[in-house]
């Protein structure tokens, strides 16, 4: 079994390049799929299963698990908040495209999305996937209105879910 990677020098090397860095650890999974690693450390809050069954090597190749997320991105109405933990550190009102916006407003949900990612510098570690971390959710159909203000906002959430709704995990599984 492989011990964690980067080493505490490696990884001081790699601190000089970003401020994500990927900790790795190579564990033998024969007993385990990502569905069962899943259900394992999920936990209570937000988390994920990506799961790849087709594709080749390219796209098909590896499955995600993620939780404990470090935040979260929602956007609900025309509300949008960036979560860290339990607190909401920011809000922001969406008042769509065209005009001039004020200090917390937003054209849309996803405009705060790439602010809070433009806080993180991640670092490329050779032999490993291509994804290894960021965010994470989803775009409900709501979200056209915001990008195309003539389609109505839909009168009534009848399923109560988000606009967007992304998270930043702190722990990601990869199933090779």
């Amino acid at each position: 079994m492989e011990f964690c990677r980067p080493t505490k020098d490696e990884f001081c090397r790699l601190a000089e390049q970003g401020n994500l860095i990927p900790v790795t650890r190579r564990l033998l999974a024969d007993q385990e799929t990502p569905l069962t690693a899943y259900r394992k450390i999920r936990g209570k809050g937000e988390s994920f299963l990506f799961e790849s069954v087709e594709g080749g090597e390219h796209l098909g190749r590896y499955s995600f698990v993620g939780c404990n997320p470090r935040g979260m991105i929602r956007q609900v109405g025309d509300t949008v908040e960036w979560i860290e933990g339990s607190q909401v550190r920011e809000t922001y009102k969406v008042v769509g495209r065209g005009g001039a916006k004020s200090e917390g407003q937003v054209c849309d949900g996803l405009e705060v999305v790439e602010k809070v990612l433009a806080n993180y510098k991640p670092v490329d570690v050779d032999g490993l996937p291509r994804f290894t971390g960021g965010a994470l959710g989803f775009v409900g159909h709501e979200f056209i209105h915001d990008i195309e203000p003539v389609v109505p906002r839909p009168p009534e959430d009848e399923l109560g879910t988000p606009t967007i709704c992304f998270i930043i995990a702190d722990q990601l599984l990869v199933f090779d």
